[in-house]
């Protein structure tokens, strides 16, 4: 079973898809724009406390 979830910002600046094989969950920045390092670490930061969580 293959889950595919789409997060998106509220400027719509970044799109992150988070895909979940079993045990494997892979983050695949796809738009990043002008977005500031410190934004894209933070999101990539909640995907990894999700991953934990499951």
């Amino acid at each position: 079973m293959m889950m595919i979830l789409v997060r998106q910002t509220e400027e719509c600046d970044m799109l992150l898809y988070m895909v979940k094989t079993d045990m494997v969950m892979r983050v695949a920045e796809i738009k990043v724009g002008d977005k500031p390092a410190d934004d894209v670490d933070k999101l990539s930061c909640s995907a990894d406390v999700v991953k934990s969580r499951q």
